[in-house]
């Protein structure tokens, strides 16, 4: 009989247990979390553009650069014939009569003046030194009607005639002796002579005796 209770026992609890319906409750885990690994984040740097430099350029100039230059020739007279002769040949600045060079001929008539800067210039060239007409001649001219016949005075003037021979000019300073002007040349005068830059400028001269 007291088995039979203790198996009645044991039997209940079973079906208690049953009953009851015990259940193991999962405790809800949290899900793995995966980290971000970190992203590699390439970052552009701006690169400064090169600043253009301005390199000034000379313009090549169309004006050359004035070079010194030379002035020879031969200065003549002709009569029946031509000959070489004894002359001096000046250049002077046109409007302050300022003497720039000067040369004397040789035996043959010729001259050479050297070192001359370019431009433009009077052309003396002497006749006679004395008030009279030339031995030999009635009058003396110069070669052509763009000349002129001029003078040079001991203070350091002078004048010029257009259209003028030696007899003409020698009138005019006999006239101007009383004013206490002393002539001390006579000359063949051609304005606006023109010396180019740089080379030997060649330049003949004939005087005409009559």
């Amino acid at each position: 009989m007291t088995r039979i209770k203790f198996q009645f026992v044991i039997l209940l609890h079973l079906l208690l247990l049953t009953a009851c319906g015990v259940q193991a409750t999962a405790i809800p885990t949290d899900a793995p979390t995966s980290t971000p690994l970190p992203t590699a984040t390439s970052t552009v740097t701006p690169t400064a553009s090169p600043t253009p430099t301005s390199t000034l350029t000379p313009i090549p100039s169309d004006t050359p650069i004035p070079l010194p230059a030379s002035l020879v020739g031969t200065i003549s007279i002709s009569n029946s014939s031509v000959k070489p002769f004894a002359s001096t040949v000046e250049l002077r600045m046109a409007e302050s009569f300022d003497l720039v060079a000067d040369a004397k001929t040789n035996s043959k008539g010729e001259y050479a003046l050297e070192e001359i800067q370019p431009g433009k210039y009077e052309l003396w060239v002497l006749i006679t030194t004395k008030s009279k007409m030339l031995s030999g001649c009635d009058d003396v001219r110069p070669p052509d009607e763009t000349w002129k016949t001029g003078v040079n005075f001991a203070d350091g003037k002078g004048l010029t005639m257009e259209n003028a021979s030696l007899s003409k000019a020698l009138l005019l300073v006999d006239g101007l002796q009383s004013a206490g002007l002393k002539a001390t040349g006579f000359y063949a005068v051609l304005s606006n002579f023109e010396i180019i830059s740089g080379i030997e400028n060649k330049f003949d001269v004939t005087l005409y005796c009559e």
